[in-house]
């Protein structure tokens, strides 16, 4: 079944996450669905809700980068990230993503 809300559905994807605060260290994660307003990223130790980070996702064979805020956090699991500012060239690079991943199943409600 799909759900869906302001920025999309959700669908499962995999790529490694690297996570940039500005004032802290970079953490690295894993995606584990993805739409075009965000994506769920699991790592041991989230960002705290509200923060302001840049995120790079890395397949492969392709790179997306924007800034984001952290929506949500399940502490120990990982955290929801709403993404925001996304330049022409990774909105094409997230498009490609999600077009290949329509075929497969959506994951949920959208990250708020």
């Amino acid at each position: 079944m799909d759900f869906e809300r302001s920025g999309g559905l959700r669908r499962q994807f995999s790529a490694t996450a690297e996570i940039r605060g500005a004032s802290s260290p970079s953490r690295v994660g894993r995606v584990k669905d993805l739409s075009f307003g965000g994506c769920y990223v699991a790592m041991p130790e989230p960002f705290s809700e509200g923060f302001e980070v840049t995120v790079r996702l890395t397949t492969e064979s392709e790179v997306f980068e924007c800034d984001a805020v952290v929506s949500r956090v399940t502490h120990g699991i990982g955290m929801g990230l709403r993404f925001h500012t996304i330049e022409p060239r990774f909105r094409r690079v997230l498009e490609s993503w999600l077009g290949a991943a329509q075929a497969g199943p959506a994951t949920g409600e959208e990250e708020k």
